[in-house]
């Protein structure tokens, strides 16, 4: 738990920076946290959320909208 506490301190302190060091100690603590894997499931919940209210829809012209913007967002690189 400490050690968490201490990543977590130290990527708030280095979140937002444009230096190599700070993007370097953030994407370590996102390593060591395990986040991609975390973030990764978040985001397969919300997608089939957004599918199924989406599907719900009852206008077609609005579902067909709404999939295609979901469909450019979704599992987007920056």
């Amino acid at each position: 738990m400490n050690r968490n506490n201490n990543l977590l301190r130290n990527s708030k302190r280095n979140y937002g920076k444009k230096d190599s060091s700070s993007v370097s100690e953030v994407k370590r603590t996102y390593a060591a946290l395990d986040l991609k894997d975390i973030f990764s499931e978040f985001e397969r919940r919300c997608y089939n959320h957004l599918v199924t209210s989406i599907e719900a829809q009852k206008d077609h012209a609005a579902r067909e909208i709404l999939k295609s913007f979901l469909k450019k967002i979704h599992q987007r690189k920056k």
